[in-house]
C-alpha cells in the first residue's frame, strides 16, 4: 500500500518561517546596538541584516531555489526551479520536529541533504504519511 503512494511538499510561501526570522533578526539587531562597538560600525553592519530583513518580508520562501518534493515510484525526487530534471534520492528521514518546524533529510549512496520543512508548508495528512513511510522504509 505505502509503496504506490505519492507525496509532495511544495517549498512555498511559509508565514511560520517569517515569524522565526523576525524574531532572529529582531535578536540580532538588539544585540548589536547594545554592544560597545562603535556608532557608525553599528549602522554598517545593520544596513545588510535590514536589507536581509525587507527580502524576507516580501518573499517568506525558506528555500528559493527548490519547487518542490515529490515521492513516486519508490524515489524521492527534489525539484529545483530551474532545471530540467530532478535530484533523485533513494531516502528519507525525519531528524526532529519541534512542532513549527521539522528537519528533513534525503540521502542516497554518498550524498545527502537536510531541509527545515515549516508546519504551514506540509499538511497533517501528507506529515503523517511521511512518518509511516519513515517506519516501514526502516524496517
Amino acid at each position: 500500500m505505502l509503496s504506490s503512494s505519492n507525496y509532495t511538499i511544495s517549498f512555498g510561501k511559509s508565514f511560520n518561517f517569517l515569524r522565526v526570522a523576525t524574531l532572529i533578526y529582531s535578536s540580532a539587531f538588539l544585540l548589536l546596538f547594545h554592544s560597545t562597538w562603535q556608532v557608525w560600525l553599528k549602522l554598517l553592519l545593520t544596513i545588510p541584516l535590514v536589507f536581509q530583513l525587507i527580502r524576507i518580508f516580501y518573499n517568506p520562501i525558506p528555500y528559493a531555489k527548490y519547487l518542490k518534493l515529490t515521492y513516486h515510484n519508490k524515489e524521492w525526487q527534489l525539484y529545483e526551479r530551474n532545471a530540467s530534471t530532478p535530484l533523485h534520492y533513494e531516502k528519507v528521514r525525519i531528524v526532529i520536529n519541534t512542532g513549527l518546524f521539522f528537519l528533513l533529510e534525503l540521502r542516497k549512496a554518498n550524498k545527502r541533504k537536510v531541509f527545515v520543512i515549516f508546519a504551514d508548508q506540509i499538511s497533517n495528512s501528507t506529515f503523517r504519511d511521511l512518518k509511516i513511510h519513515e517506519n516501514f522504509d526502516q524496517n
